[in-house]
């Protein structure tokens, strides 16, 4: 003979699934089926969740590509773009979002894990000198892919991201951050320089061409597979360090060091 369930179990059993138990956890404890619980979801148009979703062993926000766009959003893209990926691996885990830095620069992950409010472990890669973060999420995954964060750097061109004006600075920031250089030598003085897909160096210097004068897209070159935009020539590398880093709030430590002896030199 079937088993019959109060309204107060059933009722007890949905709250248990919308606050993250899995079905089947929910279903051993009442003595049910998993059908069963499922049922009763369905009853009340509560959506399944899927397993990559359901077995979710550490928290973030996973909306947080979703929000209104900000200085940290910006950011965060560009940083993506140049240093991380994304993929979409038919597995339980699911789509995930992968981010690498250097082991010098893990502080700059703990950054990152902190934007997105996240108990996620950074894992220490000694034997390459790098550090990596992995987050299984549909939703980041989605939303970075609507920002042309792909898993192929310099393979595909792709569009630049389409980043508000008055947030495109830290969006081109990131991409410093991750993909670029400051650097300072007896002959030449100092240097600032990025490389990338062709179409972004591109939007890159156009950019601080509209923004400051400096040359624009013929600056850049092929770089082996890739292309990179160099600038030298103390007043034109001021001009350009200031525009991506002064009057910020997010930055990676070592070349906001730099970037301040450029500035106050």
């Amino acid at each position: 003979m079937a088993r019959i369930y109060t309204d107060g179990q059933i009722e007890e059993s949905v709250q248990k699934y919308i606050s993250g138990i899995p079905a089947e956890v929910i279903a051993r404890q009442i003595g049910a089926s998993g059908s069963a619980v499922i049922k009763w979801l369905e009853k009340r148009n509560i959506p399944k969740r899927s397993k990559s979703v359901t077995f979710r062993k550490y928290h973030c926000n996973h909306n947080y590509f979703n929000e209104p766009m900000d200085e940290e959003h910006a950011y965060w893209i560009g940083f993506l773009m140049a240093d991380g990926y994304i993929c979409l691996r038919k597995k339980p885990s699911g789509p995930y979002v992968s981010l690498t830095a250097a082991l010098r620069d893990k502080k700059h992950l703990e950054k990152f894990l902190f934007s997105l409010n996240s108990n996620h472990p950074i894992l220490d890669m000694t034997y390459k000198g790098t550090c990596r973060i992995e987050i299984c999420s549909g939703e980041l995954v989605t939303a970075l892919a609507g920002f042309n964060v792909i898993n192929n750097k310099g393979k595909t061109e792709v569009p630049t991201p389409s980043i508000p004006k008055e947030y495109r600075r830290h969006f081109y920031r990131g991409l410093v951050d991750g993909d670029g250089w400051l650097y300072y030598n007896r002959w030449s003085g100092w240097t600032v320089g990025l490389c990338g897909r062709r179409t972004t160096m591109q939007d890159y210097c156009n950019w601080l061409h509209e923004e400051i004068g400096v040359r624009g897209e013929e600056t850049v070159k092929p770089h082996h597979a890739i292309f990179e935009a160099r600038y030298t020539g103390a007043r034109q590398v001021r001009r350009i360090v200031g525009m991506l880093y002064s009057n910020c709030t997010i930055f990676l430590d070592r070349k906001m060091d730099l970037a301040q002896k450029i500035i106050h030199r």
